[in-house]
């Protein structure tokens, strides 16, 4: 079967994957992946895969009807992501459950690798078999379990816009560590604003 040579998944592929969706906790909560199409047209924009793969998963997708599946198990592995680095971000242990999911796509995909030289260095490069779910699912999963396995793991934070049910995970890489907000100019700015009012709120006139 036809594999695809792929490099190391970029790190904290897997953050990004889990904020494609905006305000996940508020009940008017923004989606970005709305198709299959727009999953292959997200991972072309993060490099995890190529446009030559993307418009052979789209063939293959319009061909085989494998599209509803792969996707369906994407936002599944997305929702998964997202609350086991949640409950690392609030000092807790990832349910069991959502650990199987991320196990399950690792080891449902046919993968090899091998290590290759460049230049002066080496490192890994990875063949993954072109299926709809090991192209497009496996860096993303490889991702997460890089990031669980590293040590800057403790870096991991959710935004603490709760108000408005951000939701969105990053890793905060200030030398403090006291990032509280995904963006200063988006969530950290209408906390700025929101405290503001409520203080003045209260004042006498």
């Amino acid at each position: 079967m036809e594999t695809v040579l792929m490099r190391q998944p970029k790190a904290n592929l897997c953050l990004q994957f889990s904020d494609t969706v905006e305000y996940r906790n508020n009940k008017e909560r923004d989606e970005h992946l709305v198709s299959f199409e727009s999953l292959v047209a997200w991972s072309v924009e993060k490099g995890a895969i190529g446009r030559q793969e993307a418009t052979k998963l789209s063939h293959a997708a319009k061909v085989r009807h494998v599209d509803s599946s792969t996707f369906k198990r994407a936002l599944e592995l997305r929702e998964a992501i997202y609350r086991i680095f949640s409950a690392v971000a609030h000092g807790k242990m990832p349910l069991d459950p959502d650990l199987m999911a991320l196990n399950g796509v690792l080891a449902d995909a046919s993968v090899t690798h091998h290590v290759t030289r460049k230049g002066d260095r080496f490192e890994w490069e990875w063949d993954v078999d072109n299926t709809p779910q090991s192209l497009l699912l496996w860096p993303i999963a490889k991702s997460a379990a890089d990031l669980l396995t590293s040590e800057e793991l403790n870096r991991v934070r959710e935004c603490a816009n709760e108000e408005e049910g951000c939701g969105w995970v990053f890793m905060d890489t200030t030398k403090s560590r006291t990032k509280r907000y995904c963006s200063a100019d988006g969530c950290g700015n209408r906390a700025k604003v929101r405290a503001w009012y409520e203080r003045n709120a209260t004042k006498p006139v």
